[in-house]
């Protein structure tokens, strides 16, 4: 899926017009880039409609999830890619004791997806401000004060 579809679903869920999603996406990667981040850290500063747009991008491949989670019965902390897996400390599956647990999604971008978003969020600023005819010529201009 294309980011601009993936937007437009976020937009068709939370019917928010496409430049708050936009900011919201570019809000993301200038606040955090590469670097981990979880729903609390989207929800202090961004907003809800980060964290759906989180969820997208991640089932869209463009954004790494991983769990960390607490046990509150041994007093270890660890991380895993899966809920359906057992905790290393209680042995217990953690979707299914979730409330011996405390569970929280930490989210990355990988260099390479972060590029492409900032590829995307560069090219719909474009399109803010130049007319679709006049941003070839815009183009061959860059190209041409680069030789």
């Amino acid at each position: 899926m294309s980011l601009e579809i993936l937007i437009t679903t976020v937009e068709t869920e939370t019917k928010e017009p496409k430049e708050v999603i936009l900011d919201c996406l570019t809000r993301i990667v200038e606040k955090f880039g590469t670097n981990p981040f979880d729903d609390d850290d989207i929800l202090d500063t961004i907003s809800t409609i980060g964290i759906l747009l989180c969820e997208k991008l991640h089932s869209k491949n463009y954004l790494n999830i991983v769990f960390k989670y607490a046990c509150n019965i041994n007093r270890g902390e660890e991380e895993t890619n899966n809920l359906s897996n057992n905790c290393m400390f209680c042995n217990q599956t953690l979707h299914e004791k979730i409330d011996d647990h405390e569970i929280n999604r930490v989210y990355n971008f990988t260099r390479k997806n972060y590029e492409i978003i900032i590829s995307y969020l560069a090219s719909e600023n474009e399109k803010k401000y130049f007319m679709n005819e006049l941003i070839k010529n815009f183009e061959n201009l860059g190209k041409e004060k680069m030789l």
